[in-house]
This record gives structure tokens, sequence and C-alpha cells, in this order.
């Protein structure tokens, strides 16, 4: 589980390295948190601005049902997004980060040499003026570890 975990840190890292969205300081924007398991705590709540916008990722299953066949695990991205337009641009913004990371692994399902992205994959998304300016989503994916053919040693 933990191997899961840091591969897909480090390659949302790099997924998402180079687009800048809105911050909570209404500044020109940054590039997205990518946190292991959830956003740190805070003593103060307005603190948990600077941790906006983020992914977050975290494993919560895994079932391997016979020798013979690979180990599977769920993992989940939390996506929590600021944006305070009175439009609720960032319904879009959360829409099209879960567009990014799905057609992301479509198109390279292998992570680290280790893990393949199969199916099933889910997304949900909070959307309501309760949470406004923030919006949150779950991203589900569920990923085989790929098990290297042992080599025999009689050969």
């Amino acid at each position: 589980m933990y191997d899961l975990k840091r591969a897909l840190i480090k390659d949302l890292q790099t997924v998402f390295k180079d687009p800048l969205y809105k911050a909570p300081d209404k500044t020109a924007g940054r590039t997205i948190h990518v946190f292991k398991n959830l956003p740190p705590l805070h003593d103060d709540p307005a603190d948990d601005d600077d941790d906006f916008d983020y992914l977050a990722v975290y494993v919560s299953d895994g079932q391997r049902n016979s020798a013979t066949e690979p180990e599977q695990m769920t993992a989940h991205i939390v996506c929590g997004v600021f944006d305070d337009s009175q439009d609720w641009a960032g319904a879009d913004t959360l829409d099209l980060i879960i567009e990014r990371i799905l057609n992301h692994y479509d198109a390279a399902p292998l992570l680290d040499k280790q893990f393949r992205c199969t199916f099933p994959r889910n997304y949900t998304t909070v959307i309501d003026d309760e949470t406004f300016p923030y919006f949150f989503a779950v991203i589900s994916l569920t990923f085989e570890r790929i098990t290297p053919e042992e080599e025999d040693p009689y050969v």
C-alpha cells in the first residue's frame, strides 16, 4: 500500500507540475499541492487556506484472491479547489482535474513499473453553497500490483 501511495504522489506531482490555479489569498496562482493521506491539520482554521488547491492521496483497501492472481488496491485522490468567482468556476476546475487524471491513466496505466491502473474508476464531486468557495471531489482508482516472473534457478 505504501509503495502505491508513494508512486501515485510522485506521478501526480509530475502531471500537475505546470498548471497554475487560483489561490485563496487571490494571488495570481500556484501549482497544486499533492499530499499524502490528507492535507495537514492546523490549529488555526484560517491556515487551512494555504493548503488549497490540493490533491490528497490515500489507499483504502486491497485484496488478493489467490496466489496466482495479482493484488488489487483502491487508491483515492481527494481534490480540494478554491475559487470564489460567482459563476461557480471551481466546479469546472474540478471537472478538468478529474478528466486530466483519468485521461493520464488511460494513456499511461503503468505506474512506477510496479502497478497498473485498471478498472473500475469512479469519481464524485461536492459542489454546493455550504462549502462555497471550496469545491471537492474524490477520484477512486483501482491498481493491480505487477508481479515479476520469478526466474527458475535450475534453468
